[in-house]
């Protein structure tokens, strides 16, 4: 995870890394990719289901249900 977290500042550098040292493709997916992934997905679950979100003409505030909140999530990581 904190190997993966330079990615978000300096990709290029980071790349370039990984470039160079040509990894198996499993391993760059497991330790550079999916902990970003997971970390990015949790935010956002976390700010879907405890931030209003405004909708309608109106902008009525209101939460996402928490099922329907899930659903993005899973769509997303698929």
């Amino acid at each position: 995870m904190i190997r993966s977290l330079p990615i978000l500042f300096a990709p290029y550098g980071v790349f370039l890394k990984i470039a160079l040292a040509v990894p198996n493709a499993a391993v760059v997916f497991l330790v550079e990719f999916l902990p970003v992934l997971l970390l990015s997905l949790g935010l956002e679950y976390y700010g879907m289901t405890h931030w209003l979100e405004k909708s309608g003409e109106y902008g009525v505030s209101s939460l996402v249900p928490v099922a329907l909140a899930q659903q993005y999530i899973q769509a997303q990581f698929v």
